[in-house]
This record gives C-alpha cells, structure tokens and sequence, in this order.
C-alpha cells in the first residue's frame, strides 16, 4: 500500500537555507512492508543543477558545491557532469540511403575467390542527411580570418 504524506514539512527553513538558489521540492511517499512503514522520498530534479553552501568552508575555499550521486556515492560535480547536463545533447541526424555500390576486384594474378584482403574494394554511397536540431552548427578548422 502507497500513500503520500502531506502532514511532514519536507522542506523547512534550516534545509532551504543551505542551498544557494531554490531547493528541491520532496514529496515522501509512505510503504507498508511487512506490517512496518517504509518512507521513500521523492526529490524533484527539474531545477537541477542544485548549488549548496559548504558549512565547512568558513569563509575559504569551497563556499558553494553542486552534489552530484554516482549510484549510491555522493559527490562534488565535475565539469564534465555539469557541461553534460546544461548542453543540450546533439541528435543524430536523419540519414537516407539514395543509392549505394560494392564493388570488390582481386589482384593482379591472384584467384577471385577465397576473398584476398589485399584485392581493391570500392564502396560508393549516397545518402541524404537532414539535421534535428533546430541550428546546425559545423566547425571549420584551418581558417583564418583577415
């Protein structure tokens, strides 16, 4: 049996005031196991990233960190964890195959089959690309601007 708990205040002021920005909303949701009450709590993410003071930095260095869970581990954000989560993800783009060949030729003197990996493979493909996202964005390196 499930039912959530409205009676507990999830997020008093001692807690808000930890977090550098808004907090996360918690909702606790009450099991029965077993004849026992099991409290399992939601924490709502869409807010994320999450910054909280460091109580243990008295004025030094961290004063603020963003908690990041690692399975069952917790700790401080890399870069990577917070580039990852803040960029949107690129989508692969739509590809269709318009027409494609395989050709494979054997060398000079040398028996067509069995297949010799030494032989000239060609592989010829045309493919029509449409982009998903709404900006498409192509690197180009090697130029220089004047």
């Amino acid at each position: 049996m499930c039912h959530s708990s409205p009676a507990w205040s999830l997020r008093p002021p001692q807690v808000e005031s930890q977090f550098d920005g808004p907090a996360p909303d918690v909702t606790a949701h009450n099991f029965t196991y077993d004849g026992k009450t099991v409290v399992a709590l939601w924490f709502e993410t869409d807010l994320a990233p999450f910054v909280v003071t460091n109580p243990k930095s008295r004025g030094g260095f961290p004063e603020r960190v963003v908690p990041w869970r690692s399975a069952t581990r917790l700790r401080a954000a890399h870069r990577q964890d917070l580039v990852r989560m803040l960029v949107p993800a690129a989508r692969a783009p739509e590809c269709e195959v318009l027409s494609g060949s395989f050709a494979y030729a054997p060398p000079a003197g040398a028996n067509a089959y069995p297949v010799d990996v030494l032989g000239k493979w060609k592989l010829d493909v045309s493919v029509y690309v449409t982009p998903r996202a709404r900006a498409l964005w192509c690197p180009i390196t090697g130029v220089k601007r004047t």
